[in-house]
């Protein structure tokens, strides 16, 4: 009886044991970093307290034996953890809700134009649809000429020439969900065209009708260009070089063309055609005052200029286009203006 009795205490005293281990351990395992994330996320856990031995299944296939393990979750979803003392054995506590989302995709918006001459003005605003939970951090961007901004929208201007890759980062409240992307050539501007011709005979002049004019496009660029000419009479072509003109009118004529780059940056140059003596014209006040300045306003033809002014006059003489004199005696004034173009001249 006294074997007996020994041996079922000694039973009680292991039960009681077991009981007292099995109540020491908590119900809570956690989740020690963000469980709302994008792939790929590394969640880490912790096994609840007083527990000395550990399964984990990740509801993603993956499990581990370890106390506190890091589970990376590599493809969008949502998954229940559930911990386990043992393979077999009942779930501990709560399960675990992980949710993984995709990245989010920053994207720019504009209403300016993104190609065109320095200095080039692009105002740029961010975007980015974040998963639910995660919510945003701000933007920052580099603008690929060494410059940047933070926040938007922003406001760009670049003043050099060159392709430019405008790179977009979104940060947010979850570090697995920041991101940044780059939109290559985003931006692309250029210099103006060196924008010029020459002319056969130069200066194309003619002190009487007709004259053939002819023309060589002697534009330059970085970028490939196309051309637009205004003829003489208004007509266009949009060849590098146009053929040859014959003007058989007396008269003042401007050519002009214009190159437009790749870019859509433009210049444009303009040269004087004149057929037949030029016109010497002007406009001045038929009264002035002694010694007040008296402007005279040339309307004549374009060329070289020489006025004379008649006695008394401050200057005498001038070759300016538009000159201003004054006279320190009164009487009528005998006023000259010729006009040579060329190998032509006018006189009024």
């Amino acid at each position: 009886m006294t074997l007996i009795f020994n041996i079922i205490m000694r039973i009680r005293s292991f039960l009681f044991v077991i009981a007292c281990v099995v109540s020491t351990v908590s119900n809570s395992q956690t989740a020690t970093s963000p469980t709302i994330g994008c792939v790929p996320l590394n969640v880490n856990f912790e096994a609840p307290a007083g527990a000395t031995t550990y399964f984990w299944d990740f509801g993603d296939g993956a499990t581990s034996n370890l106390k506190s393990p890091v589970n990376p979750y590599t493809i969008a979803g949502t998954y229940t953890v559930i911990f386990r003392a043992t393979a077999g054995g009942p779930p501990v506590g709560s399960p675990i809700t992980v949710t993984v989302s995709p990245k989010p995709v920053p994207t720019i918006t504009t209403s300016s134009i993104l190609k065109g001459c320095v200095p080039l003005t692009v105002n740029l605003a961010g975007n980015a649809v974040l998963p639910a939970g995660v919510t945003l951090g701000g933007y920052k961007w580099s603008f690929g000429d060494g410059t940047g901004a933070t926040g938007s929208p922003t406001t760009k201007t670049y003043v050099t020439p060159g392709k430019f890759t405008v790179a977009l980062e979104v940060t947010t409240s979850s570090s697995s969900c920041n991101v940044t992307k780059q939109f290559v050539d985003y931006v692309s501007c250029s210099a103006p065209p060196t924008t010029a011709f020459t002319t056969t005979p130069s200066p194309a002049t003619a002190c009487v009708p007709p004259l053939t004019v002819s023309f060589t496009n002697t534009t330059t660029s970085t970028l490939p260009l196309t051309y637009l000419w205004t003829m003489h009479n208004g007509t266009t072509t949009t060849v590098k070089d146009p053929p040859a003109v014959t003007i058989t009118t007396a008269g003042s004529y401007i050519v002009s063309l214009t190159a437009t780059d790749s870019n859509k940056c433009t210049s444009t140059y303009s040269v004087p055609v004149n057929v037949g003596s030029p016109a010497a014209t002007f406009t001045v006040k038929d009264t002035v005052c002694i010694n007040t300045p008296v402007t005279f306003t040339n309307t004549s033809s374009p060329g070289t200029y020489a006025w004379n002014f008649g006695t008394g006059a401050t200057p005498a003489t001038s070759g300016v286009t538009n000159p201003v004199v004054t006279y320190s005696t009164a009487g009528i004034k005998t006023i000259t203006l010729n006009v040579t173009t060329g190998a032509c001249s006018g006189t009024v």
